[in-house]
């Protein structure tokens, strides 16, 4: 076994205890060198404590820069809510964990059934199962844009998709544009790689719309990506389509991608168009 301590920057283990084992043999008399037998030695293993040693195993940089602030704050925080009202939850983006948002009937069968029918126990295709790539491929085409299930790539929850996209665009000492105030996860992601994460500014005057300006001013030779997030968590706005081809318009001005995250598409009922379905003709 390995005992482990952990300091700021390495852990520490004591060697790990061996075991011996004696000479094995059938219980009886063996011969000596002298000629005189004695009884044969019983097959026993032993353990040999040894004095401990420390061993110095270094922590990645990567790992030393991977901090979530939200869930420093969430997971440590023990407040004693006041009896006499009803806490207003502000802390996580998790809307279906307080109600109002429980999967219907149909997904909740088509998950038993499959559950109890063992027919899709096993690995699947690390970018997703076919059916399933088809299905949002097909929930996400437009008339002028018709995706397949080879555009589509399944991932574990957006924080999964957001590591995946921005790791895939940018190297160690690239940067890559995000809305301040915004969601946590993008800096956690970033820092982890050695990419910076170079703010653009929301205008609380005006609903927290994106500052154009600003946005354009913080695009260098270094920039490979800019994130846009609408919904806006922790915000909550959301952008009309006016505004979202003005983004894509500075973005196709630079030859940036966009990286879009829309994870609470579909709960606002109004206004709220997803970026891939946009119409975009350059001027």
């Amino acid at each position: 076994t390995f005992s482990w301590s952990c300091d700021r920057h390495t852990y520490s283990t004591p060697t790990q205890i061996m075991s011996t084992s004696r000479e094995s043999s059938e219980a009886g008399t063996e011969a000596t060198a002298n000629g005189e037998s004695e009884p044969k030695k019983q097959c026993t293993t032993e353990t040999v404590l040894s004095d401990v040693d420390t061993w110095n195993v270094n922590v990645s940089t990567s790992a030393l820069n991977t901090f979530n602030p939200i869930r420093n704050i969430v997971d440590h925080m023990k407040v004693q809510p006041n009896p006499d009202y009803e806490p207003i939850k502000l802390s996580i983006g998790d809307p279906s964990r307080y109600g109002g948002f429980d999967p219907c009937k149909e997904i909740l069968d088509c998950v038993s059934e499959s559950l109890y029918s063992g027919k899709h126990n096993g690995y699947h295709p690390s970018h997703g199962l076919l059916e399933a790539r088809e299905a949002v491929a097909q929930l996400h085409s437009t008339e002028s844009q018709q995706l397949t299930a080879n555009d589509v790539i399944l991932t574990s929850g957006c924080s999964g998709a957001l590591d995946i996209a921005l790791r895939a665009v940018a190297d160690p000492g690239d940067n890559i544009l995000i809305p301040t105030p915004g969601f946590s996860i993008y800096k956690t992601v970033l820092a982890s790689t050695g990419i910076e994460a170079r703010e653009y500014s929301l205008l609380p005057d005006e609903s927290w719309q994106v500052d154009l300006e600003h946005l354009e001013s913080q695009i260098n030779d270094k920039t490979r990506a800019i994130v846009v997030n609408d919904p806006s968590n922790p915000c909550g706005s959301v952008y009309n389509k006016d505004h979202k081809l003005k983004i894509i318009q500075i973005a196709a001005r630079y030859r940036k991608p966009l990286v879009a995250d829309e994870i609470y598409y579909g709960m606002v009922k109004t206004m709220n168009i997803p970026v891939m379905t946009l119409e975009y003709t350059p001027t």
